[in-house]
């Protein structure tokens, strides 16, 4: 209970549940209209239709505005060189532009993307049940080996002790001249008495690990566990065929393996509407302004000063079709991949 929400794995897993939700999220926003905004900030120089009756601008004395707007094929050309018509600035220009795209048809792509999110959420959610089942399972391990070194260390040092008295028995007898006893029977004593030792050896390993992996598990230096005594349990007799239904079925791992085959299943399926092009409505709108520059009465013409917008049906296909081909098939292989 105490590893299962606060082990790291088990931390990290969940946060790729978040991340693949995300993942499907930002596949179903591919519906939406995606596009730019840009605005431009500027001064505006000082640039005027020229009169057509008196070759002048029009602000110039004699001049007509409606004459010069109306017939606009010269203008006040902007002198660099003396930088009048320039600086100082003669007013502020901006211009605002939005231009976007709102997905109708795509083949697929979308669908497809969805689904192998939601392959991904599934095999995320997964990861959290096979990364809480691993903690749990090191806990369990951990808790009952430092159980059975405990009882066992006890039950080997009181061995070893009275293997210990026995050889001391035996060799005392023999030096008395006592036949009960012989060399072969102290031999293989003491070949029993070397190998407990060892073997207690193994144990104070297994209390070592024990202890550390309990403490390290729990994040807490001095955990320990109960000292009740080993007891035995019946945990019930099934057969084959119900721990093969428990592995193929219910493991985190199978879950992980299905979903995985879902998701290059959706992964082949996408690049094969990556080959076909996308069907959108393009929608534009655009608002310009130069304070000081003439708009002519000519739709031919330039116009600083305009309002207008757009929306066309259109179809975009890219040209990198080899490429798209050679993706689309190392989606067959790692779909292959997955099946196996």
């Amino acid at each position: 209970d105490k590893v299962k929400p606060r082990y790291p794995g088990v931390t990290a897993a969940r946060g790729g549940v978040e991340s693949s939700e995300a993942q499907l999220s930002q596949a179903a926003r591919q519906w939406w209209p995606t596009g730019q905004l840009t605005f431009a900030l500027t001064g505006s120089p000082d640039v005027r239709c020229t009169d057509p009756v008196t070759g002048q601008p029009w602000t110039s004395p004699g001049g007509n505005e409606a004459r010069a707007l109306a017939n606009c094929t010269n203008t006040s050309v902007v002198d660099l060189r003396s930088g009048e018509q320039v600086l100082p600035v003669h007013g502020v220009a901006f211009n605002l532009g939005i231009n976007l795209v709102q997905p109708i048809y795509t083949f697929g792509k979308i669908e497809a993307a969805k689904r192998a999110a939601n392959a991904g959420i599934d095999v995320a959610r997964a990861q959290v049940d096979k990364d809480r089942a691993d903690v749990t399972f090191n806990a369990t391990r951990a808790y009952w080996m430092l159980k059975w070194a405990r009882a066992a260390k006890a039950t080997i040092d009181d061995g070893i002790e009275k293997l210990k008295k026995w050889v001391n028995k035996m060799n005392d007898d023999i030096d008395a001249g006592k036949t009960t006893f012989t060399e072969n029977d102290v031999v293989r004593i003491k070949l029993a008495l070397d190998t407990a030792e060892l073997t207690a050896l193994d144990v104070d390993k297994a209390l070592d690990l024990g202890l550390s992996g309990v403490r390290t598990l729990t994040d807490e230096a001095d955990a320990d566990i109960d000292d009740s005594e080993l007891d035995f349990v019946d945990v019930g007799e099934e057969p084959l065929d119900w721990f093969e239904d428990a592995a193929r079925t219910h493991r985190p791992e199978a879950r992980m393996l299905n979903a995985g085959m879902r998701a290059s299943r959706a992964g082949r399926d996408l690049q094969l509407a990556q080959l076909m092009p996308d069907v959108g409505l393009a929608l534009s709108f655009t608002y310009a302004y130069a304070q000081s520059v003439d708009n002519p009465e000519n739709a031919f013409l330039n116009h600083p000063n305009a309002l207008g917008a757009g929306l066309a049906l259109v179809v975009r296909y890219n040209l990198d079709v080899p490429q798209r081909l050679a993706n689309r098939n190392k989606a067959v292989a790692d779909d292959r991949v997955a099946v196996a």
